[in-house]
């Protein structure tokens, strides 16, 4: 691994990384989600980390997995703490557009009514 420098409060390498920067497309996060510690590294990602790309790509997973409605419900069970620390993401870390623009975009996915299956 290769420590990768800055202000953060958990330990990034470069190839934790590929959990949101290698994930471009929506059948790449459903892939993702069957990595049981790829999730809890996403969140922690929104809750300590400082680097736009990471941010931004983090929250874009989360936006893309809670679109789907069955991936829906075992999150939000799971994760039920995810809207309140998407807010804190958004309050804490709102330095550029696209970070706003995929935390509130993860944020109305969050919110949503699933549809009954």
């Amino acid at each position: 691994h290769t420590r990768l420098q800055g202000d953060w409060s958990s330990d990034v390498c470069s190839s934790d990384l590929c959990v949101t920067s290698c994930v471009s497309s929506a059948i790449g996060v459903m892939d993702l989600v069957k990595i049981p510690t790829s999730v809890p590294q996403v969140i922690d990602f929104l809750e300590n980390v400082r680097d736009e790309e990471i941010l931004a790509n983090s929250a874009k997973v989360i936006r893309i997995i809670l679109r789907d409605d069955k991936h829906y419900e075992q999150l939000t069970a799971k994760y039920h703490e995810m809207g309140n620390t998407m807010m804190d993401a958004l309050h804490k870390w709102s330095f550029s557009e696209i970070v706003i623009y995929e935390l509130l975009a993860a944020l109305r996915n969050f919110t949503r009514i699933p549809a009954k299956v």
